[in-house]
């Protein structure tokens, strides 16, 4: 019979932990969310034996648009790999880690809802299966689970979703900027908040400034573009624009929280100007 613990999957976990500390981010819970990140690089260090299957399951699960033969093969070889992790360090990194979350963060964690969450609980259950001397499946259950796996892997495209910031309001950036802002993030601004907040947990610092050069690339084109349009250039915006487009020209991309929220400050900017044009129009 198939079995399968919520609590116990690696992956799904590790997603839960990362959509929790989005949300207290964007909530302004800086001292939570820090709490959820100590949690995430205590337990998925890349020595733990949950980080080498979080990271495995990860690239089964980020594997797309393959031929069905390919993707049995990724697959294979993943469960191969599996074999080598040892269950028993596995049950107790995974027992100390339910009890962190319960006595520092929330129970309700696992609650928390993850995309493909039954194609997660599957490729845990084969790996599990794997390292089982006495297997708990038929062979006719586990040949249903892997063509599950198969199919998922070999189609085209899907892509795997980030944790998503939801339509959060921009008040708890106000005390920062003293400013009014939108509403709703744009899409710009929620792509700079799950930025950084994923380099909270990974600290892969290059894939941050990676994301931040883009956007401050698209800063500068929008800002010149509105800089050179007769709707703002002989208005009290001409200077606004003028010193905008001169900091972002002379600032060095950073990657620190002064940086994301100062670039999110400038797409607030983009989004009004956007919004006089149509009034002028």
């Amino acid at each position: 019979m198939l079995k399968h613990n919520k609590k116990r999957n690696s992956f799904l976990v590790y997603e839960q932990l990362v959509t929790l500390t989005t949300r207290l981010a964007a909530q302004g819970n800086k001292q939570e969310a820090n709490m959820v990140v100590d949690v995430i690089k205590e337990y998925y260090r890349p020595n733990t034996e949950i980080g080498k299957e979080y990271r495995l399951m990860d690239s089964v699960l980020s594997s797309k648009g393959h031929k069905k033969e390919v993707a049995s093969d990724i697959i294979s070889e993943a469960l191969i790999e599996a074999k080598n992790l040892s269950q028993k360090k596995l049950d107790k990194e995974k027992g100390k880690l339910i009890e962190a979350i319960n006595k520092t963060l929330s129970k309700t964690l696992f609650n928390i809802p993850i995309k493909d969450y039954k194609i997660a609980a599957s490729v845990q259950i084969l790996m599990n299966e794997a390292r089982s001397a006495n297997n708990d499946t038929t062979p006719v259950e586990r040949a249903k689970v892997k063509n599950l796996l198969i199919e998922r892997l070999s189609k085209r495209n899907k892509r795997v979703e980030t944790p998503e910031v939801d339509n959060i309001t921009l008040a708890v950036l106000v005390s920062k900027f003293n400013k009014r802002y939108s509403q709703v993030m744009n899409e710009d601004q929620k792509d700079l908040l799950a930025a950084w907040t994923t380099f909270l947990i990974d600290e892969d610092e290059q894939k941050a400034k990676n994301l931040l050069t883009e956007k401050v690339t698209k800063l500068k084109l929008t800002l010149s573009s509105f800089m050179d349009s007769k709707t703002h250039k002989d208005t009290e915006n001409g200077p606004l624009l003028r010193e905008a487009y001169s900091t972002l020209v002379n600032k060095d991309v950073v990657v620190n929280e002064d940086s994301v929220y100062e670039f999110m400050r400038y797409f607030d900017l983009v989004e009004d100007l956007n919004n006089y044009e149509k009034q002028e129009g």
